[in-house]
């Protein structure tokens, strides 16, 4: 093959070159992609799971009287099971007698009230909130 003086062209070679490179860079992008949105994912599981345990802890600070008389501690309520998201969060609620309370002869008393979270592949969110309740079992 006879070239022209002055001719100038990309080899065969440096086209294949130019093609791996572009390959490599668009599967690094694509791999990042594909860790964006997976982070994305786990982030709207874990703001899905925040609010069920918010929600039920605002339920259990206007409980009634009532309630948190009939109760006996510890208490656990039994497993919720939600489905949100593509994805089944359990719900749990205990309440108990705070070690924090000096068990004075007197009604009140402080409890300690945990909602936790769980779902597949994650581990549990927890949220502790401690009430003050007048509890007529505890009366002298």
């Amino acid at each position: 093959m006879n070239l022209i003086k002055g001719q100038s062209g990309f080899l065969l070679v440096e086209a294949v070159v130019v093609i791996v490179v572009i390959s490599v860079a668009l599967v690094a992008m694509l791999g990042m992609f594909i860790q964006s949105l997976q982070a994305t994912a786990n982030a709207a599981d874990y703001t899905v799971a925040a609010s069920l345990v918010q929600e039920q802890m605002e339920q259990m600070k206007i409980k009634d009287e009532l309630f948190w008389n009939s109760l006996s501690f510890p208490y656990q309520s039994a497993a919720e099971f939600i489905s949100m998201n593509k994805a089944t969060y359990t719900r749990t609620t205990q309440a108990e007698l705070s070690p924090l309370d000096p068990e004075y002869p007197v009604k009140q008393r402080i409890i300690k009230v945990t909602v936790n979270v769980e779902w597949l592949g994650a581990p549990k969110i927890s949220m502790v909130t401690y009430v003050l309740r007048e509890l007529p079992q505890f009366a002298n």
